[in-house]
């Protein structure tokens, strides 16, 4: 009954109402409170807890919580508690003797707790791995049928090892976390091969819409998992197929181009053999249509005004809302030595490219663009959350266009109170290198010093 009020309110958007929410952190406080209190899921009806409901509860949360940020700690909650019923990362128990945790999940499982993971950016790294270590394994029983049920089939469907693949790259997983990530990617590839093998390459047989096209693309660019034989040989399969639907419908969705349009921005020159054979006009197209979105009215948040406000009291120069979707622009003057030695204007931002200059972008980066933030099982001080896929793809981007990204991540600049505009001086003067020295009055005089990794100061 909990999974399914949960998936009636998922399924019609229902969760902004004060009423609506109460009942959506009633049930995950209830779910998480019995599966702490009453023993290990099953994956039948044998027991008061299944599988498929906690799974089901999460993936609802998951999604409403994008519209109501105010259910993502029940959420997170509920995530803990499924992870300490599995027993995952202890070394007692059977389930971690025997490996393979999660060997019972079905498919859909696997793939409802991965994207409920991703849309609310939550890093369970024990629970992640344990997931993609499982699809790993179903990865390699091949596709399956479409005539199957969910409940019985060990063997995904492509779109579903598709949306496993675009979870990890919202996430960022890759070798640097667990091994299983890269494992995961490499098989990936080699999977839609051979699903599109055995339905004589054709995307439609196999199961793989454009939505799963472009989140494949997409994913393995932001992954940096392009250069296998598979890798190549799918990609360009994709934008075969991409270019082929644009020319017969006369355009494809804007999400889509979008995300194609990126992969490809990276592929021409990291990996030009997975793209050699994309049509000129549809290179064209999509870098319209890309143009078009950078183009639309954008509005300042406002710790970014606030950034702004402090660089203009310091007399740095500088553009917001940059064409190129960049916070703030800095133009330096050729051969400059500090950030206030700006080039700035109209015909600065046109002019981008004349040799000497120096293009800056300063990306002050929300929670938005970071996993979430939550204490340690043991009670340690968190550490700093990581950057998600599309973030560390749009510094890529910029890097590759000839602009040197400078992040101010939320949880520095927050920590500094907005009455404080010396101290946010003094943090910018170190992070951009602005001056030499600042000096606020006869005796209070900021000198330049880097900035250390893992810096605290009195705000801490």
């Amino acid at each position: 009954e909990l999974a399914n009020v949960g998936w009636a309110f998922a399924s019609h958007g229902r969760c902004t109402s004060r009423e609506s929410e109460m009942l959506l952190t009633s049930l995950a406080d209830e779910a998480a409170y019995r599966l702490r209190a009453m023993g290990r899921i099953a994956n039948d009806g044998n027991q008061r807890m299944v599988v498929r409901d906690i799974t089901q509860l999460l993936w609802s949360l998951g999604s409403l919580q994008a519209d109501n940020f105010r259910l993502a700690d029940d959420l997170v909650n509920l995530v803990k508690a499924l992870t300490e019923n599995l027993r995952l990362g202890t070394k007692t128990g059977a389930t971690f003797a025997q490996g393979r945790p999660l060997r019972r999940w079905s498919c859909a499982d696997l793939v409802q707790v991965a994207v409920a993971l991703a849309h609310a950016r939550i890093d369970e790294q024990h629970l992640l791995r344990s997931i993609y270590e499982e699809g790993i394994h179903l990865l390699m029983e091949g596709s399956s049928p479409g005539d199957l049920p969910g409940d019985d089939r060990r063997s995904f469907h492509p779109w579903e090892a598709s949306i496993l693949l675009w979870a990890q790259a919202r996430l960022h997983l890759t070798g640097q976390q667990a091994g299983e990530f890269d494992d995961f990617t490499d098989g990936a590839a080699k999977f839609f091969i051979k699903a599109l093998r055995e339905n004589y390459w054709s995307f439609s047989k196999s199961r793989i819409g454009p939505q799963e096209q472009a989140n494949i693309a997409w994913s393995l660019v932001v992954l940096e998992k392009f250069h296998t034989v598979e890798a190549i040989q799918l990609l360009d399969l994709i934008f075969e197929e991409a270019a082929r639907s644009c020319k017969e419908e006369k355009s494809i969705q804007l999400e889509h181009a979008h995300q194609l349009w990126q992969a490809y921005f990276i592929l021409e020159e990291d990996c030009p053999e997975a793209v050699e054979r994309v049509p000129d006009w549809f290179v064209t197209y999509l870098r319209e249509k890309w143009s078009m979105e950078k183009a639309r009215d954008k509005l300042s948040s406002a710790r970014h005004r606030s950034l702004s406000d402090t660089l203009q009291l310091m007399g740095v120069d500088h553009i917001n809302e940059h064409d190129e979707d960049i916070d703030v622009a800095i133009i330096l003057q050729p051969n400059a030595a500090w950030v206030h030695q700006t080039e700035i204007g109209e015909e600065s931002s046109e002019s981008s490219g004349d040799e000497g200059k120096v293009l800056v972008a300063v990306e002050f980066d929300g929670p938005n663009h970071f996993t979430r933030i939550h204490d340690d099982a043991d009670g340690s001080p968190p550490g700093p959350p990581r950057a998600l896929g599309h973030t560390v793809l749009k510094y890529r981007l910029l890097k590759k266009q000839g602009w040197t990204v400078v992040r101010v991540p939320y949880y520095e600049f927050d920590k500094i109170p907005f009455w404080a505009s010396m101290e946010r001086q003094r943090y910018l003067q170190r992070k951009l290198k602005t001056h030499a020295n600042i000096q606020f009055s006869q005796v209070d005089i900021s000198e330049y010093k880097a900035l250390t990794p893992n810096r605290r100061s009195r705000f801490d």
